[in-house]
């Protein structure tokens, strides 16, 4: 089966962004609070990583 949409219709636009010294605790309460499963963790403004809901 091919799937023929894009990346930018697939995505997700509703992304959250914490700091890569925030608590484990703390960035599944901004899940929930956001309605998202997943974080993106920055660290002086560049990308360090992603939380999800399976690796908190």
């Amino acid at each position: 089966m091919k799937i023929s949409i894009s990346v930018k219709e697939a995505m997700d636009t509703n992304v959250v962004f914490i700091d890569a010294k925030i608590t484990v605790m703390d960035s599944l309460k901004m899940m929930f609070q956001n309605n998202v499963w997943s974080i993106v963790v920055s660290k002086g403004g560049l990308l360090e990583g992603v939380v999800t809901e399976r690796t908190s």
